[in-house]
């Protein structure tokens, strides 16, 4: 007979497979095995997960040789033998064993016209009880017609044999406890459709096997795998439990550690299955300590390990984010190290989360977790989430990782107060939180090796604690070596320390360094990242690093006028993405910056700027460009500076730059001190000038034409929205009032002003066509001045004009030139009357941008503007020292309210007690009637600048609004005359040089001008003195005499007083000189020769 093969389906075509396999030993074409076609038969047990062939009818003459490795059920004369069904003990059983029937097989013979069929008859029952009377059956094809529906599979050993199987799963496990018989009856059928040949049928076989009621354990306080304390236990399910009568072991059914409560094992526990090991409490590994099954947690359950321990294992297996093995909270204690080795593994699933905990994890003071992550993986999965902790970290060890993790780890909070260290690797080994980083530690307790702290999700989060931010061992505090990427789709991050982002690699930025040190990448949501640096003080990067700061994609830095940003580093080509952008949630505010440095070396080193913001301090460029597509408003008390250094690559591109000047108080103004570097304006100039309220005359003036916008961008109407006027130098001329309305529009450049802000209050802009190359810009520039003649010179000679650079001026005023800023917040004049004023600085008097200032010449003349800077650049300082040395001022204050008013007397050989034209300035009154005044008086006249030879009185007068108490002050500098300050009234006299003030009373108010005189006596000559000597000359004093030695080459010797008047000058040849000085002063010893100028003040008391 030829080999046929079949498959066909049954009744049971969704759970098993018949499979039939012939086998035809050919002796002759007509002789077979008496026992006809059907031959031995098989039982599949499955006991307890363990499945195994039992022959139930074994036909000795059956010759077979197994086809297929899986059917091994022939007991005698078989190569691999089954074992008999008859007389088998399976066991003792709890409730979740498994005993199943797994399958049934028929060996039989026939050829392809004839089939195979059986069935299996089974019963159980428990002992004691009577033997069912009918059987339970499991059939193969169709018994009772084998003819119609039997089923055959053909599988060969080299002969035709055919098996029948069944593979259906039955479970024959009662559930009540005790000892259970199991009997089997196998029979079997072959018919060829035109006959049929005899059954074939097996006897009754018997076994046995034991159900038992199951141990339930579960805890009622802290509880260990070895004793029985504090366990209860139960044996009817876990209906009722009491006091445990032993530990629970291999056979116990389930072990439930309840919540608030311990289990420690020290051991190597044989534990129930997934399903029955509950930890709702905390399962401690000490050491030693281990376990055959991963529990189920529960939501408030912990994993702790108390003893060394490598992860991933048993109790807490990789890739398990749900079900067995999935702790919630682990904690580590007992100064024990745990690592985790998650190395050599690969696929994105895989790496992604592959260990994971639900709930907080905490390292205890003394232990270690240690983070062996990412050796031999794929580079392409370099800086996964491998060690994913979904609540918390509280770091009170050390929690580190390996040198060469390349792969990352994550949680939301991370509060630290031990030792965090990352990889210190080119790439991967970061630390991702959704949360809040707060390091309670040291400055040294968190060492970032050249990685990132990376900040996701939507929520806001804090990056603070009690300690600053991390630094390496001996590096500058508050270092954070690596990155700071704030990667989230909406949200703030609050940054509560300074900063310094290096993003410096492990090879000190020689080849990894770069990219964004701060990064703030918004992933193009909809709503905004914001990363919150309100008072902080930020560097990032450094002088050798090529990193830089990112914003892009909807992120952006909220700042304050309290934050400094400094962006160093060196040119790569990641400046082609450093962009710096501002928040503009609430502009005017959220994106207003204090000081904002850049100093990035190399020629094409460019930081963009894709938004408007605000600077309040300072803006300095000291290397590499400002590329700013936006608008940069420079705030009233800002400074900005693009670098004076000699091959210096600052430079300035920007929309529109806007100053800003106040109208109040001290009336400052912005400043920008180009020093011939490049700025480019793509737009125009526009000065912001805040108004403090309506009603009331401003001066300003624009070293532009300049046209008036609202802040709305619309055009502000002259006589609706805000009035002008200017001043008439010819009036004045005619001893009557210069001012006079005006009507220019677009504003006159150069022209001074008044203005009168109408209802309502608001900021106006006064806007320009100026360029980055105009003369504003420039650090010198002049002001041409007009001389209206008048009867009286107090009215003449005066030019109400602007103030001509875009930054603090110096204005080199010649003798009888005065110039006169105005203080708004004390409604009074601020006198300049030449360059070396010692009153004069750069703060508070200064003469500012954007300042309409009078200037009374004594002839048509020019003056000439210019700036000066110092270090740090952009910072403002006094004028340079002068040759000669300074004068005798005396500055007289009167003090009302708090608020100091002044007038100046000084001593000047070459005046009288006259009015000098060349040495005296007239007094500017006050907008308001009601502003205490003070000045000197000159046959009636008023000044605020009174000169006068030694041996003078001069009458002071003042005004105050209202009777009462008042002072005078001064500075007590005029310690070479005797300067007496007289009360006429009440007779008092004043040292000046023995006091600093005079406290008096009025009953009157309004003009006090015969009350008070001023006595200025030169000294008699006592003693003289010279400041240290650091010329090349011997030089000493005797009797009053100067005496000059070791003079070895010809020189000019002169002696000079405060006025640049030469007292005595003479040629000495060689050798020695005296010098005789008859007057109380201070002067200046001047040796001029082929060797230079060398000069020593000389003090004369």
């Amino acid at each position: 007979m030829k080999q046929i093969s079949l498959l066909k389906k049954s009744r049971f075509t969704a759970y098993f497979i018949i499979l039939i396999v012939a086998f035809l030993t050919m002796i002759n074409t007509s002789s077979v095995y008496a026992d006809g076609g059907v031959g031995y038969k098989g039982i599949y047990i499955n006991n307890k997960g363990v499945k195994t062939w039992y022959n139930v009818h074994d036909v000795l003459s059956w010759g077979f040789n197994e086809c297929d490795s899986i059917y091994k059920f022939k007991k005698d004369g078989a190569t691999n033998p089954a074992p008999s069904f008859d007389g088998v003990n399976f066991g003792v059983f709890n409730q979740t064993d498994v005993l199943e029937i797994a399958g049934f097989a028929v060996v039989g013979w026939t050829d392809n016209t004839d089939f195979v069929a059986g069935k299996l008859q089974y019963k159980v029952w428990k002992e004691g009880n009577s033997e069912p009377t009918t059987w339970n059956e499991l059939g193969i094809g169709n018994y009772d017609y084998p003819c119609n529906g039997a089923h055959q599979v053909v599988c060969s050993s080299g002969n035709d044999r055919l098996v029948g199987v069944n593979n259906q799963s039955i479970n024959i496990k009662p559930t009540e406890a005790g000892t259970y018989n199991f009997k089997v009856k196998a029979l079997g059928r072959m018919n060829y459709c035109n006959g049929s040949f005899n059954p074939n049928d097996g006897p009754e076989y018997n076994a046995t096997f034991t159900v038992v009621a199951p141990d339930y354990y579960r805890s009622v306080g802290n509880v260990t795998w070895s004793s029985p304390s504090n366990w209860e236990q139960s044996t009817d399910g876990g209906s009722t439990y009491g006091p445990a009568t032993s530990a629970p072991s291999s056979g116990a059914h389930q072990v439930v550690v309840q919540s608030a409560d311990t289990l420690t094992i020290n051991s190597a526990a044989t534990t129930p299955s997934s399903a029955n090991f509950i930890i709702n409490g905390t399962l401690n590994l000490a050491s030693g300590g281990s376990v055959t099954t991963a529990p189920i947690y529960g939501v408030s359950s912990t994993l702790q390990y108390s003893g060394l321990a490598s992860l991933p294992s048993t109790e807490w297996p990789m890739n398990v984010q749900s079900g067995a093995g999935y702790p919630n909270n682990v904690i580590i204690s007992g100064n024990s190290t745990v690592t985790v080795n998650l190395n050599n593994i690969s696929g994105a699933t895989a790496v992604t989360e592959a260990l994971y905990m639900g709930g907080d994890l905490t390292v205890e003071n003394g232990s270690t977790f240690r983070l062996n992550i990412g050796l031999g993986i794929s580079s392409d999965l370099y800086g996964s989430k491998a060690f994913f902790v979904a609540g918390d970290i509280y770091n009170n060890g050390i929690l580190d990782m390996n040198a060469g993790s390349h792969l990352a780890f994550s949680c939301n909070d991370y509060i630290n107060t031990g030792q965090t260290t990352l990889a210190s690797n080119a790439k991967g080994g970061d630390l991702y939180i959704t949360g809040n980083f707060t390091n309670n530690g040291s400055t040294t307790s968190v060492e970032m090796n050249g990685r990132a702290f990376i900040l996701e999700g939507n929520a806001n989060q804090t990056i603070g604690g009690t300690a600053p931010f991390s630094v390496g061992t001996g590096s500058t505090p508050f270092e954070l070596k690596g990155w700071l990427i704030v990667a989230k789709t909406g949200g703030v991050v609050t940054l509560t320390h300074d900063i310094f982002v290096d993003g410096e690699g492990t090879d000190n930025g020689n080849t990894n360094s770069g990219g964004g040190a701060i990064t703030v990448n918004g992933n193009n949501s909809s709503t905004p990242t914001i990363l919150d640096l309100s008072g902080l003080n930020v560097k990032v990067s450094d002088t050798n690093l090529k990193s830089t700061i990112v914003c892009q994609n909807n992120g952006f830095i909220r700042t304050n006028p309290e934050t400094t940003i400094s962006v160093l580093g060196v040119y790569n080509s990641d400046d082609a993405i450093s962009n710096i952008a501002f928040d503009q949630t609430t502009p005017g505010t959220t994106n207003k910056v204090g000081t904002l440095i850049l100093n990035r070396t190399g020629s094409d080193a460019v930081l963009n700027n894709s938004n408007d913001f605000i600077v309040t301090s300072r803006l300095q460029i000291l290397q590499g460009k400002l590329n700013s597509s936006a608008d940069i408003r420079l705030d009233s008390l800002a400074v900005g500076t693009l670098s004076s250094t000699d091959g210096s690559t600052a430079a300035l591109q920007v929309k529109d730059l806007i100053f800003t000047k106040a109208t109040a108080g001290l009336m400052n103004s912005a400043q920008f001190y180009k020093n011939g570097r490049s700025l480019t304006i793509t737009g125009k100039v526009r000065t912001l000038v805040h108004f403090e309220k309506t009603a009331a005359w401003n001066f300003v003036s624009f070293p532009y034409a300049a046209t008036v916008t609202k802040m709305d961008g619309t055009t502000a109407v002259i006589g609706d929205d805000y009035s002008l006027g200017w001043y008439d130098p010819a009036a004045r001329a005619t001893n009557i009032s210069g001012w006079k309305s005006s009507t220019d529009v677009p504003m006159t450049s150069m022209k001074g002003y008044i203005i009168n802000k109408k209802t309502p209050l608001e900021d106006l802009y006064f806007d320009s066509s100026v360029q980055g190359g105009d003369e504003m810009f420039n650090s010198t520039r002049t002001l041409n001045l007009t001389y209206e003649t008048a009867e009286h010179d107090v009215n003449a000679g005066w030019n109400f004009v602007s103030h001509p650079l875009s930054a603090n001026g110096t204005p080199t005023l010649s003798g009888g030139v005065f110039a006169y800023g105005y203080n708004a917040s004390q409604d009074a004049y601020k006198l300049y009357y030449y360059q070396y004023n010692p009153g004069y600085t750069y703060g508070s008097g200064a003469i500012k941008p954007f300042d309409a200032i009078f200037v009374k010449t004594p002839d048509a003349d020019s003056v000439n503007v210019s700036y000066a800077l110092s270090s740090p650049q952009g910072m403002l300082r006094r004028a340079a020292a002068v040759t000669n040395s300074p004068e005798e001022i005396i500055q007289l204050n009167l003090v009302v309210n708090n608020v100091a008013y002044e007038t100046l007397l000084r001593v000047n050989a070459n005046a009288t007690t006259d009015a000098d034209k060349l040495y005296d300035a007239p007094y500017n009154t006050p907008w308001k009637d009601t502003t205490p005044r003070i000045y000197t008086l000159i046959k009636g006249k008023m000044y605020a600048l009174n000169s006068f030879p030694a041996n003078s009185t001069i009458p002071v007068g003042i005004k105050v609004p209202t009777a009462g108490d008042f002072s005078f002050t001064w500075d007590n500098q005029a310690t070479a005359y005797n300067a007496i300050l007289t009360d006429k009234l009440t007779g008092t006299t004043v040292d000046m040089a023995a006091n600093s003030s005079y406290d008096f009373n009025t009953t009157d108010a309004g003009d006090l001008n015969t009350r008070f005189e001023i006595n200025v006596n030169a000294k008699v000559p006592s003693k003289v003195e010279l400041e240290k000597n650091n010329s090349d000359y011997k030089i000493s004093v005797s009797e009053g005499k100067i005496l000059i030695d070791e003079l070895n080459e010809p020189s000019y010797i002169s002696v000079v007083d405060v006025t640049g008047k030469i007292v005595e000058s003479r040629k000495i040849n060689l050798g020695h000189a005296e010098f005789t000085i008859g007057q109380s002063g201070v002067y200046l010893l001047q040796i001029s020769n082929n060797s230079g100028v060398q000069q020593l003040k000389v003090f004369v008391k």
